[in-house]
């Protein structure tokens, strides 16, 4: 199942169940809404879907300051990331998702070039479990930490909602 993974390397929704869904939605103040509960009835499926996907390392903490650039000039300029302390496996969408949140307009753009096409199928899937793993993650903290806005907006706008269907229409097929 969806759970099956080394102790090392996991998957940024292993932590994730139907039952943590539903707290998400009291713990942010929006259980009157009827997304948690379609997020906790799908969100078996979608991960089972996310698991069939071919998967690479991800960096599920990527920040810009753990990239370390060539001082030659060479073109072009070589790169490593130097921080491993979270890295797990997913799918190429989910750690595309993870590394650009940090990086401006321009790295981006490098970033996406360089790492080539990814399955649209995956992201579609790794869309609303992007935005419950970082709710997840901002209300274990004792402070809402202003990165979370944006996701609890997607919550409040019906954005997350919409990537739900989304990803339930990859699912059924």
């Amino acid at each position: 199942g969806p759970e099956e993974t080394s102790d090392f390397l996991k998957r940024e929704s292993n932590a994730l169940t139907p039952a943590d869904v539903l707290a998400l939605g009291r713990a942010v103040g929006l259980a009157d809404r009827p997304v948690w509960k379609l997020a906790a009835d799908s969100l078996d499926r979608i991960k089972q879907a996310l698991c069939a996907l071919p998967e690479t390392l991800n960096y599920n903490d990527f920040h810009w300051s753990n990239l370390a650039l060539s001082r030659q000039a060479q073109d072009p300029a070589h790169a490593i990331v130097f921080d491993y302390q979270l890295v797990g496996i997913g799918p190429a969408a989910s750690d595309i998702r993870n590394v650009i949140r940090s990086l401006g307009p321009q790295a981006v753009d490098t970033f996406r070039e360089a790492y080539g096409p990814v399955d649209e199928a995956a992201v579609l899937l790794d869309e609303p479990i992007a935005v419950l793993c970082a709710l997840q993650e901002a209300a274990r903290r004792s402070r809402w930490p202003r990165w979370a806005e944006q996701e609890l907006e997607k919550v409040r706008s019906g954005e997350f909602e919409a990537g739900l269907r989304r990803a339930q229409e990859v699912v059924t097929g």
